[in-house]
């Protein structure tokens, strides 16, 4: 189980590192400065505040992965939303980019 945490925080900091690249990828720069100011400054406090969270949970993967095992009550409720969270991603993965949604600037 403690390995298991381990690769989960690893894997976390993968996704956070991935969300830079991403940005860059995407050009979320000329992107963003299309949209309305306020919808251009929630979209990036929303972004940023991912990646912080996804620094967090992986920091708490790899820093207290026996409390997380199950070795006191806070540690099993914080595996049991860090299970949630995933869980929720994984059932709804969000928008996919195909090339027609690339062409016309929308998603499917």
């Amino acid at each position: 189980m403690i390995a298991l945490l381990e690769v989960a925080g690893l894997a976390q900091l993968l996704i956070a590192f991935s969300n830079g690249l991403a940005a860059r990828a995407l050009d979320y720069r000329g992107n963003v400065a299309r949209l309305d100011r306020t919808v251009g400054h929630v979209f990036v406090v929303q972004n940023i505040f991912v990646v912080v969270t996804l620094v967090g949970l992986a920091s708490a993967c790899l820093v207290f992965p026996n409390e997380l095992a199950g070795a006191n009550p806070l540690g099993h409720a914080a595996s049991g939303f860090l299970a949630l969270f995933w869980a929720l991603r994984l059932v709804r993965p969000g928008p996919s980019v195909t090339r027609h949604s690339r062409q016309s600037g929308g998603s499917r």
